[in-house]
């Protein structure tokens, strides 16, 4: 399981998120003709440091995961909710081992040629490969 994998698997376990999102969680680009509100992800960066005698075998991957909504406050809420859920989690997301999670950046979006608002965050996890 990729850690995509794993973490589309962690989000869907969440009550809080699913009772927002259904089941609508999906690689980017978000479909145009999607009921919102839903998240999108894409792995932006892996990064695996060497040691001395080889990779540590603990990378670290960038995710940005996109909270859409209709509603500026419906694209607040569902970030609050994914936030709460990953931010600082260590265990098992699916059958990825992972030893830390970050939300690292969050910035707000707005797509003017639909109207619809998004929430954009970085999520940093470090995982056992």
């Amino acid at each position: 399981m990729t850690i995509e994998e794993g973490l589309v698997a962690y989000v869907f376990a969440q009550s809080a998120i699913t009772a927002l999102i259904g089941t609508r969680i999906m690689p980017a680009p978000l479909r145009q003709d999607c009921v919102l509100p839903a998240i999108s992800y894409q792995l932006i960066s892996v990064r695996d440091d060497a040691l001395h005698d080889g990779p540590q075998g603990l990378p670290d991957a960038r995710i940005q995961l996109d909270c859409w909504a209709d509603t500026y406050a419906g694209a607040k809420v569902l970030a609050a909710a994914v936030k709460t859920a990953v931010h600082a989690y260590r265990g098992t997301m699916g059958t990825v081992s992972v030893q830390r999670a970050k939300v690292e950046n969050v910035v707000d979006g707005f797509e003017p040629n639909t109207g619809r608002q998004r929430v954009i965050m970085d999520v940093l996890l470090m995982y056992q490969e």
